[in-house]
């Protein structure tokens, strides 16, 4: 044992919390988060300091957007966009952001590039187990929380130098390991220490414990309010892994792995991994962040898609995915996930793609192959008129059906062959106002109006006007 570890708690405390060389946050987010722990909240205050860093206002801008771009039209202020997204995600947002921005590249024993590229990883998967979670987490604190889990690991860094350069080369990559070792050597380990940092910062008390048991998930008897966001961070950094697996030979131990783990039929698996691979061109964008090159994004995906056969399970298995309809099996398939849906009071949301430009037959059937990998195995794909395809999303709203539309576009377009594609979304609400032909005329409106705009964008229609918003 190292004699790092025989110092008392309220030592190693100290000696982290009084360390210089500690994550820290910029002026703009430790401001941001102050006024959001005020007792009255002041919007107008949180705008002003988000307006002092242009980055960082625009990747709020770009959250309002996705939230509600369907529902209330382009958000082009900050005073439109905070009190859209709430405080509670404006701080996650600010935070993540910051953090990710800021971060240093230098090594000291700990290979601070691989770390960032995982955690980023574990942010995007949590966040997509929530969007998929019917409200169990908010996907921004999911976001933030997963991107907190490992931030230990620089502190831990920073305080033990040579100690913690020989603990990562024993751990060899193996997260798991790299916590054991880490109690046997200091009496602590990355969880504990970022749950010891997130309450120095004066983060909420749930991003707190969701940091502190990253690697053991919800405790018996946890609130059911915060159960959906620890389950969540807790299953991140298995998803983090496939994406992170070095070489061929690794990819398919880490799908295994998390496919175990995380409790996942395989074609559930490929699904989440699908969306999470919509979201990778954006947030590498977002952050300045190589992450994945579309080559290994796809075989990635393809990998996930073998590994049914591969575990020898039934080859019908496969035909879990998204069904495939055309025609009058497709019609007949609307009607009743419409009628589910009206008569169990849930959310319903058809999303028509179309090309800008017409596709040979042999590229339309890609098209809606493509689509289908990326989507849950509990959606619908229906070809209609040779190269358009719908979506029907069961339990989305305007809001997340519009968010997954334009990351499907922008996954599309940012690899392989270049195809320009529109969207057009619509959505039925649980007051049961629309009728489906309604719904359907809508999303065939917000298609046209996106190709009106000049192709390659996302609009979305209200069923009851067939009214295209941007």
């Amino acid at each position: 044992m190292s004699t790092a570890a025989a110092a008392e708690p309220d030592e190693l405390e100290r000696r982290i919390l009084s360390c210089p060389r500690l994550p820290s946050l910029p002026a703009v987010a430790l401001e941001v988060l102050r006024l959001c722990h005020e007792e009255e909240i002041d919007l107008w205050r949180i705008t002003d300091a988000l307006s002092s860093d242009p980055a960082l206002a625009a990747r709020v801008l770009r959250a309002a957007n996705a939230a509600t771009l369907a529902v209330r039209g382009k958000v082009g202020t900050l005073t439109r966009a905070v009190p859209i997204l709430g405080s509670d995600a404006v701080v996650a947002i600010a935070l993540s952001f910051s953090l990710v921005r800021g971060r240093r590249r230098d090594d000291r024993g700990l290979d601070r590039s691989a770390l960032w590229r995982r955690a980023v990883f574990a942010a995007l998967a949590s966040r997509t187990l929530a969007e998929g979670s019917a409200g169990a987490a908010d996907p921004e604190e999911a976001f933030l929380a997963a991107l907190l889990q490992d931030l230990g690991m620089l502190a831990l860094a920073e305080v033990f130098p040579a100690e913690y350069g020989a603990v990562c080369a024993r751990a060899a990559g193996d997260h798991e390991a790299q916590a054991r070792l880490e109690r046997d050597a200091f009496g602590t380990d990355h969880a504990a220490v970022g749950a010891l940092l997130a309450g120095a910062w004066r983060l909420p008390d749930a991003l707190r414990r969701a940091v502190a048991g990253s690697h053991a998930g919800p405790p018996p008897g946890a609130a059911p309010a915060e159960e959906g966001l620890l389950r969540c961070v807790a299953l991140s950094g298995h998803l983090a892994d496939v994406w992170v697996a070095p070489g061929e030979a690794a990819l398919r131990p880490a799908l295994e792995a998390a496919r175990a783990r995380l409790g996942f039929a395989e074609v559930d698996l490929e699904a989440v991994l699908g969306r999470m691979a919509l979201l990778i061109p954006e947030t590498a964008s977002d952050f300045d962040i190589d992450l994945l090159e579309p080559a290994r994004v796809e075989a990635v995906l393809a990998e996930a898609r073998r590994l049914p056969a591969a575990l020898g399970l039934a080859p019908a298995a496969r035909e879990a995915a998204a069904r495939v309809e055309r025609g009058a099996a497709l019609d007949g398939a609307l009607r009743l996930a419409f009628d589910f849906a009206r008569g169990h009071g849930e959310w319903l949301a058809l999303v028509e793609v179309s090309p800008d430009a017409p596709l040979p037959a042999e590229r339309a059937t890609a098209l809606v192959g493509l689509l289908r990998r990326c989507v849950r195995s509990t959606d619908l794909v229906g070809s209609i008129e040779g190269d358009r395809v719908l979506l029907l999303l069961p339990q989305t709203d305007l809001a997340a059906a519009t968010l997954v539309a334009g990351r499907l576009l922008a996954r599309i377009s940012a690899g392989g062959p270049q195809l320009s594609l529109s969207a057009g979304v619509a959505a039925a609400a649980p007051d049961g106002r629309s009728t489906l032909a309604e719904l359907r005329a809508a999303a065939a409106a917000g298609a046209a109006t996106a190709h009106g705009r000049g192709g390659g964008q996302v609009a979305a229609a209200d069923p009851a006007g067939a009214e295209a918003k941007r």
